[in-house]
């Protein structure tokens, strides 16, 4: 459970809300030795007069593990953006670095058949997956997702995507905060990921030309990710530079985020932590950058923040704030975000 207390001002306008950000109701079942699963949904969109999420839906193998392989079908996350795959009850900061967002080209959870690989020691760790995936054909967002968070006026195709990290000194936790001095960790990684529309969904196109100026389809997507981390000695920090691009069908479209039919982000973003009063308080600061092609200025957000802890990741209390310059890439438009956050997870 994440309680929130958000106020965020655009501009001169400014709103505040209480809100649940995440309910999580899960499911973790044992059908043999060699097979697991986990159900999860979400319920907090529910509670805003949207639709109950299923986050989580998915079969493990695990009868390869001494191979160092892990096979794993249904609905689940993407092998992409070190930002998007650290669990979200298991953060620093309340809200993720800009590298991922899905807004911003981080692929959402897709029914797809993922293998993991871990090897030597855990030193070598890989993932690959291929994937059902939809687009929004919004023409602010490059976002894509899966079945059960897509909307019927969306894009259909086919996402493949992977992931390699190495690990010198022994796995890294993607975990963040380090509540009890543990040896120092690092991390290197790169993600790719691939997208095409299968031709089956493309409502706002016809006979090859776009017919709004809010929607356009998109042909194909795609993503490249560099991204590091360190784990220890009180210490928490990743970071991750991605570049992300997409073309509609209509090469002509020139809206929103869109040139001559195409999209281009440039996406960088640090994010870290360190204990001040050992498993007790973590004080915690971000920066992140949006490069936007088709927009004449570079988006940036500087944050801060502070978590109090009464039983590490479980009973939390957490609080941020971000200032954001030229918002979207418009150049001169300012806003800034403060959060408040009580998560228990039981």
């Amino acid at each position: 459970m994440q309680l929130d207390y958000e106020s965020i001002t655009i501009a001169e306008a400014t709103r505040d809300r209480v809100f649940f950000r995440r309910l999580l109701l899960a499911v973790q079942i044992v059908a043999t030795k060699d097979w697991t699963g986990q159900i999860q949904i979400d319920v907090a969109p529910s509670v805003l007069g949207d639709r109950v999420v299923v986050r989580d839906a998915y079969l493990r193998y695990l009868g390869w593990t001494p191979q160092g392989l892990t096979l794993t079908i249904g609905n689940q996350k993407m092998p992409f953006s070190r930002a998007a795959l650290v669990s979200s009850a298991r953060r620093g900061l309340i809200e993720r670095s800009a590298p991922g967002e899905r807004p911003f080209g981080a692929p959402g959870r897709a029914l797809a058949a993922h293998v993991e690989g871990r090897h030597r020691d855990q030193h070598v760790q890989w993932a690959a997956a291929l994937a059902s995936v939809f687009h929004s054909p919004d023409v602010l967002e490059i976002r894509l997702d899966g079945l059960s968070e897509s909307r019927d006026t969306w894009n259909e195709g086919v996402l493949g995507a992977g992931r390699v990290e190495w690990h010198p000194l022994g796995n890294t936790p993607r975990d963040q905060s380090d509540f009890g001095r543990s040896p120092l960790r690092v991390a290197v990684g790169a993600g790719a990921y691939v997208w095409h529309n299968d031709g089956d969904r493309n409502p706002f196109t016809t006979d090859g030309a776009s017919t709004s100026t809010a929607f356009a389809d998109a042909e194909h997507a795609n993503g490249v990710e560099v991204s590091g981390a360190l784990r220890g000695h009180w210490f928490s920090l990743d970071a991750s530079w991605q570049r992300i691009a997409a073309h509609t069908i209509d090469d002509q479209v020139t809206d929103g985020i869109y040139q001559n039919g195409e999209a281009r982000f440039q996406v960088t973003g640090f994010e870290g932590g360190y204990m001040v009063l050992p498993g007790k308080l973590e004080l915690l600061a971000a920066f992140d950058t949006l490069d936007i092609a088709a927009r004449p200025s570079l988006a940036y957000r500087p944050a801060f923040g502070a978590n109090w802890y009464i039983n590490q990741h479980r009973l939390k209390f957490q609080f941020m704030h971000r200032e954001t310059f030229n918002l979207l890439g418009a150049s001169g438009v300012r806003g800034h975000t403060t959060t408040l956050q009580t998560q228990l997870v039981f």
